[in-house]
């Protein structure tokens, strides 16, 4: 790993991913049950978005020619036309689609800051269709894109139209561009290229880059020339000779001196390399498609690329496909093109992949950034005064047959692997099962690598489930629509989430709190912190997601006190008109240990007479509220979907201690001590929860515990930690109350028997119960559901906040 790489716990760690997944691909198609590329295609699709249009962009999937294309077109009024920008995505030809969450996100995003119309462009991918299909695709699109009569529907100014494209959908932009500049009635239209770390050239694969980055990081140079070659044939010869450099057929020797590096690349990148002269000739039969220059676009001549429009070209110093992109930009200066060049020193390929969950590099967002940051300067005036300019990064910001004998063993193995780690049996009418049981297998590979971890005696269970968790943390960003800033309120640590949009009257506010058992999360995780940001914008809200100190290192009730005193600092008179905050309009929302804290909290501040200002709502998303009876129906019914009961059974003790014998006693629900059976009557599911919970269960009086545990541990009876305790008297003054309870749920009846309580002493309840939901819906990002239950929650706050 190169010294200079940001974050390189997170590349290590998306490194190993991408290389066991290659490895179980070359196992799978060995064995001929799948082939190498189809593995890696039907795990990005678990990533696919739908059109979601939102406040600033409008989003709809069509098609230009019948290729399909998502426009994202601004929704802001505009007196003159817009630009546009045609985008590509990368994936070596046979991978990936304008569906991947990050390039959905990274075309919202252009859409919205440059106010450009933008079109994702889907071009057929090899082997199927083998080029040059996916470039006659893309041709095809950028035709109809230009022509006049659909400029003008869309608003778009025909002389700042730009082409863009990364890695695979790189090299297919310059191609094109390349192409439409020798149309005379098309070469005016297109002004600017955007070429991110693309390749360029097959050529010559020997170059420095090539050498030196050749196990990655992320683009193994083996793997980058079998997905490559599939481009253009599923001959396995023509890849065996390309890692040997001796691919190129007689009658190509004119094309190495125009992607000859040791002509076209900088000293400095040069370094110790020695230049060899090419093999030619050895395939046979030769392949002569490696003669065409749509391939591979570096090589043209000088008199095809002096017409080429304004460009743009961002390379990655460890990146194989890093010369390429220095080589054109040479080749382009010499004859006379304008380019921007920006040089990522501490950069890698493909990351403009990982900009959201589950993987999050802040060298995504640079580049997205730059990139962006670029379109906005060069395409919004038609006309400008260009100065060459070096931008630097460290400172802008199968069907199967036949098995028999070892295939058979071996397929058997693999069988059961994937039984065990991929499938998990799931209700008839859970959405996107195979994008819910890839996350399930994902928690289940990180609960038993945290095990191993903790029974070797290397570290402690949940150190390492924080880490896996804090290569989600994102900083706090501001944007266009929000600032975001860091502060405590009351020595804890808080995230501030304050709408830029100007208000004639104060905002509401929402304190929010995070989930994670009491020993995890944080307001910085991502998905945290994009429904704050999201919150803050579509609420026109003060949002106040807080921090607290987590488990094992600090006890119950450290977590409520601390969530307590931010809060109460936060309902000072003086902190709401320093954040123009309305008073009478302040909620509380936590989700699973946060819609803990949230009831715990709310259920406090009735009787501090400390606080004069009162919280109108209070939102529960799937709270855990009790721990003493762990044998509700809802844990009897979902323990083998996200949560078991013998994780929850972990979370709950280590709230309160790291004696593991509470939380042996938990899992056996023989906890609680006869002198404490008073508090049952408070979670007696059989009193709380509606018929059709109850089904076929059978009520079982407690087994009572030993007294010891409880005078040793009493946080479990205390009404702070399982607010489903309080007594009437107590729950009646609440206020106005939103549940959310997901029927796949094991904290299911938590959240219902609450909702039965409050309602019985007249608390205006809204139970929102989601049928088809399970623990954690809320924070899936790229889950439909997801955004159904983010909806709704939205939605209730806006009526009643």
């Amino acid at each position: 790993m190169p010294e200079n790489i940001e974050e390189p716990w997170k590349i290590r760690i998306t490194d190993a991913a991408i290389k066991t997944t290659s490895l179980m691909a070359m196992i799978l198609e060995k064995i001929g049950l799948k082939s190498f590329e189809t593995l890696y295609a039907t795990l990005i699709k678990l990533d696919y978005t739908q059109p979601i249009s939102d406040e600033n962009v409008t989003v709809m999937d069509t098609t230009f020619s019948d290729i399909p294309v998502r426009l994202y077109l601004p929704k802001r009024k505009r007196e003159s036309q817009r630009p546009a920008v045609i985008y590509i995505h990368g994936g070596a030809f046979v991978l990936g689609s304008y569906k991947h969450t990050p390039m959905d996100l990274l075309n919202r995003w252009t859409a919205n800051k440059v106010d450009a119309v933008v079109v994702g462009v889907d071009p057929r991918l090899a082997p199927q269709y083998p080029f040059p299909a996916p470039y006659e695709d893309v041709v095809s699109v950028v035709k109809f894109f230009l022509q006049d009569k659909i400029l003008a529907k869309y608003g778009v100014d025909p002389n700042r139209v730009c082409i863009s494209g990364d890695s695979s959908g790189g090299t297919l932009a310059a191609g094109v561009t390349q192409l439409i500049q020798n149309d005379p009635e098309l070469k005016s239209k297109l002004k600017a290229q955007a070429l991110i770390y693309p390749g360029l050239q097959l050529v010559d694969v020997s170059v420095p880059s090539h050498r030196e980055y050749e196990h990655g990081p992320l683009l193994p140079w083996k793997v980058a020339i079998k997905l490559g070659c599939l481009y253009f044939t599923q001959d396995r010869a023509i890849p065996q000779a390309m890692m040997k450099n001796q691919h190129m057929p007689h009658g190509s020797m004119h094309l190495f001196k125009l992607v000859n590096w040791s002509t076209f690349l900088p000293e400095e990148y040069k370094k110790n390399h020695v230049y060899t002269e090419p093999i030619l000739g050895r395939l046979n039969p030769s392949y002569s498609i490696l003669l065409d220059t749509r391939l591979s676009p570096l090589a043209v001549n000088d008199s095809q690329l002096q017409n080429l429009p304004l460009t743009y070209i961002l390379t990655c110093q460890h990146d194989i496909l890093r010369d390429d992109g220095l080589m054109y930009v040479s080749r382009l200066r010499n004859v006379g093109v304008k380019v921007f060049h920006d040089h990522m020193e501490d950069g890698i390929h493909g990351a403009l992949s990982f900009m959201a969950s589950p993987i999050y590099l802040k060298l995504g967002i640079r580049i997205k950034d730059n990139y962006i940051n670029w379109l906005e300067e060069n395409l919004p005036k038609a006309v400008r005064k260009f100065q060459h300019s070096n931008i630097s990064a460290a400172k802008k910001n199968v069907q199967l047959e036949n098995i028999m004998g070892r295939k058979t063993i071996l397929l058997l193995i693999v069988g059961v692997l994937g039984a065990y780690y991929v499938y998990t049996p799931l209700p008839d009418n859970i959405e996107e099962p195979w994008k819910l049981m890839w996350v399930t297998t994902c928690l289940k590979t990180m609960t038993h690598l945290c095990h191993l971890a903790e029974l070797l005696g290397i570290s402690h269970f949940m150190d390492i489930a924080r880490f896996f968790m804090s290569i989600q943390e994102v900083p706090p960003t501001s944007d266009e629509n929000v600032t975001v800033m860091e502060t405590t309120f009351n020595n804890v640590p808080v995230r501030i989430y304050l709408p830029k949009r100007k208000s004639e009257t104060l905002r509401r506010g929402l304190f929010y709190i995070h989930g994670g058992g009491w020993h995890m999360g944080s307001a910085a995780f991502f998905d945290i912190d994009f429904l704050s940001r999201w919150t803050a914008v579509m609420l026109d809200a003060v949002v106040i997601s807080t921090n607290y100190r987590l488990a094992p290192e600090h006890h119950f009730p450290s977590q409520f006190e601390d969530v307590y005193n931010a809060l109460k600092w936060f309902l000072n008179q003086d902190v709401l008109d320093k954040y123009s905050v309305d008073p009478e309009r302040i909620g509380i929302s936590g989700e699973s240990a946060g819609g803990n804290l949230a009831a715990a909290v709310t259920q406090q501040l009735i009787d501090d007479p400390d606080v004069k200002i009162k919280l109108k709502t209070q939102s529960l998303i799937y709270p855990a509220l009790q721990c003493l009876d762990l044998d509700l129906p809802s844990y009897r019914e979902n323990s083998n979907l996200g949560l078991t009961k013998s994780f929850v059974a972990r979370l709950w003790s280590g709230y309160f201690t790291t004696d593991r014998s509470l939380e042996k006693a938990m899992f056996f629900n023989q906890h609680v001590p006869v002198e404490s059976s008073h508090l049952f009557k408070f979670v007696n599911w059989s009193s709380f929860l509606p018929e059709k919970f109850r089904k076929g269960h059978f009520y079982k009086s407690p087994t009572y515990g030993n007294s010891k545990l409880a005078k040793k541990y009493p946080g479990f009876l205390d009404v702070r930690a399982a607010p489903l305790l309080a007594d009437d008297n107590r729950l009646r003054n609440l206020p106005l109350t939103y549940v959310i309870t997901c029927q796949y749920d094991i904290l299911r009846d938590d959240g219902i028997m609450y909702v039965t309580r409050l309602q019985n002493v007249g608390v205006r309840v809204t139970h929102n119960h989601i049928e088809d939901g399970f623990h954690g819906a809320l924070v899936y990002r790229g889950f439909k559901i997801g955004y159904r239950i983010e909806k709704q929650y939205m939605s209730w706050l806006s009526e009643n906040l």
